[in-house]
């Protein structure tokens, strides 16, 4: 019975939850970001200006491949230097000492690399500060870089119509009009899409 219960509740829970979370990733994902987003857009715009990095501008797959190492490698480091100075960090009240090199370093290519093997007991080794802000920051991260993920095969898709041209996403405007309106999810925005692309087209030439 209780078994039943709990599968009960589990699927009740997951299934609201899938169907919320995939609308919200599909509105990002075609440049529709819901009103919920609104207040932390600031944010966004200021860590694209930090970075210098220009949101209108499409990557190749060269540039998106040295993101995906660049952000890898800094990952590791950050992993490694974590476990290495933990002796020293908060959030250790059970006084673990620095990781044995050997271990953070495999600690840390697994993690980033979305493996997590674990060669120890992570309870008599890892400190509090090192699982959350080390290890359970790669479950998520390393997950949309080192392994198939909804936001590499989106990007693998959205790359198709541009396989010539060199670049991630449609070709043109009109392309990218097209590509949307294959869509049923986004079939209300396809119409004001095209007209903005119109007018685009229309003052570029």
């Amino acid at each position: 019975m209780q078994t039943a219960l709990f599968i009960v509740v589990l699927f009740g829970t997951l299934l609201p939850a899938a169907y919320v979370l995939s609308g919200y990733l599909e509105r990002i994902l075609a440049a529709r970001p819901p009103r919920l987003t609104a207040p932390l857009q600031w944010l966004e715009r200021a860590t694209y200006r930090i970075l210098r990095v220009d949101p209108e501008r499409e990557m190749g797959w060269r540039e998106y491949a040295r993101g995906v190492l660049v952000f890898s490698f800094a990952s590791f480091l950050a992993v490694y230097a974590i476990e290495r100075a933990q002796s020293v960090l908060p959030l250790n009240p059970e006084g673990q000492s620095a990781v044995r090199p050997d271990i953070a370093f495999n600690t840390a290519i697994s993690f980033v690399t979305n493996t997590n093997w674990q060669s120890y007991s992570p309870e008599q080794t890892m400190s509090y500060l090192t699982q959350m802000a080390g290890l359970t920051v790669q479950n998520f991260a390393s997950a949309r870089s080192a392994s198939p993920s909804p936001s590499r095969s989106s990007a693998a898709s959205r790359a198709r119509p541009r396989t010539r041209s060199g670049t991630s996403g449609p070709t043109s405007c009109a392309a990218r009009s097209t590509c949307c309106c294959r869509s049923r999810w986004c079939s209300r925005s396809c119409s004001s899409r095209k007209a903005s692309c119109r007018r685009s087209t229309a003052r570029s030439t």
